[in-house]
């Protein structure tokens, strides 16, 4: 079978249609771990800022919004991503990483809630090393953010009841007419 024939039949008629379905991300368009596979020895001896970014609850807006809306909220954030760094990976599900060659400082929670760890990758660390680092760091805080939203919920919830008890307690009060 000829080179033409195959592309015509599989209904690819550019190598860079193929190189994108090879080591891009068929949802977000940011690279995939294939990508990641391919370049990641050329990070090993460079100074390198890597940043493991992760979206909180992605099952929970999935479950409450359907699906699509999940889908549109990883395709928003893998831009917001892209524009804040030099490579941006989608790792898996709700899972990116971020390579910068500078510091840049990154602030995510506006975007969506998520967590994120950045570590610094220095010549002589690995990028399988210090992804394992960011990667601590960001459960580290996706734990904390969770408790954070447990403690506002629970605050919430000890307002609404102090609310509903200083409303009975009014009525009691003033039914009884003391002067």
């Amino acid at each position: 079978m000829k080179h033409e024939d195959l592309t015509e039949k599989i209904g690819f008629k550019t190598i860079e249609e193929l190189y994108d379905l090879a080591f891009k991300d068929g949802l977000t368009n940011v690279y995939n771990r294939n990508m990641l596979r391919e370049v990641r020895n050329d990070f090993d001896c460079k100074e390198l800022f890597i940043t493991i970014v992760n979206i909180d609850n992605l099952k929970t807006i999935n479950d409450n919004n359907g699906h699509l809306f999940g889908n549109t909220v990883l395709v928003e954030l893998a831009t917001k991503l892209q524009e804040k760094s030099d490579m941006t990976f989608r790792l898996g599900g709700d899972e990116f990483l971020l390579i910068n060659r500078s510091f840049e400082p990154i602030f995510l929670r506006d975007i969506c809630g998520v967590s994120h760890g950045t570590v610094y990758k220095s010549p002589k660390k690995s990028l399988a090393d210090a992804m394992r680092e960011a990667d601590s760091i960001m459960y580290s805080k996706k734990m904390l953010n969770k408790k954070i939203l447990e403690l506002e919920d629970k605050i919430k919830k000890d307002t609404y009841h102090l609310t509903a008890h200083k409303e009975n307690f009014s009525k009691v009060w003033d039914g009884l007419n003391i002067i």
